[in-house]
């Protein structure tokens, strides 16, 4: 499952039960909340509700779902986080974040040779004993992780820094669609 940009919360709006329809309605009032910079509400004060809608068909058309917090299929780990996430854009089957045996996997984008040969036996052997590994779809080790997931056939997730319809880096265009699929 690959998740794309996330957009965080304040804690305040889960609370008040808002819907993503009143929150754009009353986006005037987003300086009632901690969450939202100047810029994010300069852009949101200029978007116009049928630009939303097009990107809303923009995904619809790139299989790319969403979840908000207040969905019952929001995932149990992210309720956790003192500012989760808002909403959730994801392509594949979100239910593997709820994976209770998880590991994240981080390091270098140009790891050596005993790096890579460290990392391979690790990420396979938590890969052999049903371990969802997470990492952030990166070159190096984070692709290393992904790639031990899926030779394994066990569950991996890729938190990536752009739109789910994007691919990035360029060079991981094939391993992010193995991922989703």
């Amino acid at each position: 499952m690959t998740l794309g940009t996330m957009v965080s919360n304040g804690g305040e709006i889960v609370k008040s039960g808002i819907t993503p329809q009143e929150l754009y309605e009353n986006r005037k009032s987003w300086h009632n909340y901690d969450c939202f910079n100047a810029r994010q509400m300069a852009m949101a004060l200029e978007v116009p509700l049928e630009t939303a809608h097009k990107v809303w068909q923009l995904h619809c058309e790139n299989g790319i779902s969403s979840v908000n917090y207040t969905d019952k299929n929001y995932p149990q780990c992210f309720r956790n986080i003192p500012d989760a996430p808002l909403v959730l854009f994801y392509k594949g089957d979100i239910t593997k974040l709820e994976n209770e045996h998880r590991a994240g996997v981080v390091g270098s984008r140009h790891p050596d040779r005993d790096g890579i040969k460290i990392c391979e036996d690790i990420c396979t052997q938590l890969a052999q004993n049903s371990v969802t590994l997470i990492s952030g779809l990166a070159q190096g080790m984070d692709s290393i992780a992904h790639i031990c997931a899926l030779k394994e056939n066990a569950d991996t997730v890729a938190f990536i820094g752009t739109s789910a319809d994007k691919y990035y880096p360029a060079a991981n265009k094939k391993l992010q669609q193995e991922i989703e699929n």
